[in-house]
């Protein structure tokens, strides 16, 4: 109970951070205070193919995927606060079948750092992992459901150090509760040396996470996230979730796209899970 109160907590300041902000900006000029800075971006791709009387064979298709990412963050006095967000969602649907999933993440995470320094300084974050709708093994006959919206959920606090590289990097390192939700699909919660099933299990540990938004060149942009989180119960394990999105420009709107996804639980598969999505699309700047 103790650590679900100290989990709330840090929620609570994140939340009092950001008014605190919003209201300095009215009642003292004086104090070194910035203004909004947003910078949201979407994008649709979309692949199709078609057959008539092809001596090669073949089935006609069509895939397509959305894409929203972006940030929202402030200055004020001696505070910083920043949320970013990465979500992706994306079908394949093939002639005689039904739609299939290619990719489904919801992915928001808020940081309110104190900065004491040019590089490092203590914060405090929280994050929020999901998906859209129902996956599926489709290997599997009939498809098999593996998960849905919020089973499995996870939710994270942290609190520790944060290191910054200008405007393109950012580092965090400190102590975590990890929290994961689910209903359904116990797996990702469930203790197997109890009897009982368990839908939520609660973890504290040591969490790092690296955050990179950067332009390779003028027209090719990288926006990754890796996650490392190792419990104190079995400090030598480490998750990791590693999710890298390279963006193309062709022009103002037509972008190429190519996404990578590196995740190791030893809690759900005892194996490196990847997966990659590319794709031709339009992207448009909702805030830059």
């Amino acid at each position: 109970m103790r650590r679900i109160c100290w989990a709330a907590g840090l929620w609570v300041v994140c939340i009092l951070a950001g008014c605190v902000c919003a209201e300095e900006q009215k009642t003292d000029d004086t104090k070194k205070t910035e203004a909004w800075k947003r910078k949201f971006n979407t994008g649709v791709s979309l692949t199709q193919s078609s057959y008539s009387n092809w001596a090669g064979g073949g089935e006609n298709s069509v895939a397509w995927t959305v894409r929203f990412d972006g940030e929202i963050g402030k200055i004020c006095r001696d505070l910083e606060w920043l949320v970013t967000s990465l979500m992706t969602f994306g079908q394949l649907k093939a002639q005689k079948a039904t739609p299939k999933t290619t990719i489904d993440k919801i992915d928001v995470d808020g940081t309110v750092t104190w900065e004491l320094g040019p590089h490092i300084n203590p914060y405090v974050g929280g994050g929020l992992l999901t998906q859209f709708s129902k996956g599926y093994d489709y290997k599997a006959e009939p498809a098999a459901a593996q998960s849905k919206f919020w089973d499995p959920a996870y939710l994270s606090q942290s609190l520790g150090a944060r290191i910054k590289a200008k405007e393109v990097m950012n580092s965090q390192l400190g102590v975590a509760l990890k929290h994961t939700f689910t209903s359904e699909f116990t797996k990702y919660s469930d203790d197997t040396k109890t009897d009982k099933v368990e839908k939520y299990k609660l973890e504290t540990g040591i969490q790092s996470t690296t955050k990179v938004n950067a332009k390779l060149v003028d027209n090719i942009k990288v926006l990754s996230k890796l996650e490392l989180f190792s419990s104190f119960e079995s400090i030598r394990l480490v998750d990791m979730r590693w999710d890298t999105l390279f963006t193309a420009s062709l022009n103002k709107y037509i972008v190429l796209t190519l996404n990578i996804q590196i995740n190791y639980d030893r809690d759900v598969v005892d194996k490196t899970q990847i997966k990659e999505v590319a794709g031709l699309g339009i992207t448009y700047n909702l805030f830059d």
